[in-house]
Parts: C-alpha cells; structure tokens; sequence
C-alpha cells in the first residue's frame, strides 16, 4: 500500500482519494463501508506514527542508541 500525505492511498485493488472521499477499484474487489473505516484509520495512524518519528527526530535517536 502507497499512502499519501493527505490521507488518499492506493493498494493492488483500489485508489482512495481522501480530498473528495471516492474510491476507484481497478479489480471485482470492492470494500465494505467497515473495511473503508479500518484502511482509512490505519492509513491515518502511519502518518501520525511518521509525523511523530520526524517532529521527535526519532531515527537520529535511534542511531545514536545503537551507536552506543
């Protein structure tokens, strides 16, 4: 899955654009409402969890503890 910085991502089975809330699929395989939730929350987690790791400057911490 390729996420995008505004929520929008895209998987082997669909694109989601999260700027208007649509769905295109490219296969039979379409989402329930529930299984959109689950996606976009994760998708929402990984940016929060990302943006989170650049605020804090998480990944010099880490190289500097196994460094060490």
């Amino acid at each position: 899955m390729v996420v995008f910085a505004d929520g929008s991502w895209k998987n082997e089975y669909a694109f989601y654009d999260a700027s208007i809330g649509n769905i295109t699929y490219y296969t039979n395989k379409e989402y329930s409402i529930d299984d959109l939730i689950k996606i976009n929350q994760d998708v929402e987690d990984k940016i929060k969890y990302s943006n989170l790791a650049i605020q804090h400057d998480y990944f010099n911490y880490l190289y500097n503890a196994l460094k060490n």
